[in-house]
């Protein structure tokens, strides 16, 4: 797509110029700066941002240019009103609740190095906190602070079209990492969550969703409170040699 184009999808002009030159040094910035957010500070983002933010990500590849991506964007009375109806049923433990797709439905057993991986991002993440295994209710409170966003003050729900295949959701996942690396060189945080597909029933009940689409994850949007504990958790990555292979 040509700067032309680009500016008539309503970007500013001078940004737009500046895309093909310096902005692209800060690419790695974003990729690096990028981490899962889950306390936010109470500061609203204009909607223009918001724009911005989707106009650009919308700009990722996809096969035959298919764009399979929908996006609910929700502020103020209606983030509200999903993330404590997700929360509250899932401290309820209310029964007939399941995801639309399969994300670990899996044995874990011997399952190497996947296993310990998982192991290690959930009970790290509940030590920075200083919460023992043994305490499940403050475990379970902890965990329905996915199903109201942290408290973010923008939030983004996914869906899909339930016809599309794999190749769509390989997609997908290019724009949320656009999405999410445009927050970030806007001073933004987030945290991208495949829990909110757990409760596909109180999403629509919610918001106007069809059973022709697929709730896929959501995001929560913000700016991060720095002062959080549980902001300071961060997990490392596997070393190069671990998952890479060179051929001459």
């Amino acid at each position: 797509m040509g700067l032309e184009n680009l500016a008539d999808l309503g970007l500013d002009r001078n940004w737009v110029e500046s895309a093909s030159g310096s902005v692209a040094d800060s690419v790695p910035h974003a990729v690096v700066g990028r981490h899962s957010v889950r306390a936010f500070l109470p500061k609203a983002i204009e909607k223009s941002v918001i724009d911005e933010l989707l106009t650009i990500a919308h700009l990722a590849p996809s096969g035959s240019n298919l764009q399979p991506w929908k996006v609910h964007v929700m502020f103020a009375k209606k983030l509200r009103e999903l993330g404590n109806d997700m929360q509250q049923t899932y401290l309820a433990k209310e029964p007939g609740h399941k995801r639309e797709y399969n994300y670990y439905e899996i044995s874990w057993v011997d399952f190497e190095p996947y296993a310990t991986r998982r192991q290690k991002c959930g009970w790290g993440l509940y030590n920075a906190l200083q919460i023992a295994r043994h305490e499940k209710e403050r475990l379970a409170k902890q965990r329905s602070m996915n199903f109201n966003f942290f408290h973010a003050p923008v939030a983004f729900l996914f869906t899909i079209d339930r016809r599309l295949e794999l190749g769509s959701w390989i997609d997908y996942g290019i724009f949320l990492q656009s999405l999410n690396l445009m927050a970030r060189a806007r001073g933004l945080h987030t945290c991208t969550m495949a829990s909110v597909s757990e409760f596909p029933k109180v999403v629509r009940r919610n918001l106007p969703i069809g059973e022709d689409e697929i709730v896929m994850c959501g995001m929560a949007l913000g700016y991060k409170d720095e002062t959080a504990q549980i902001n300071s958790f961060r997990l490392g990555r596997a070393p190069l040699s671990e998952f890479a292979k060179f051929y001459d």
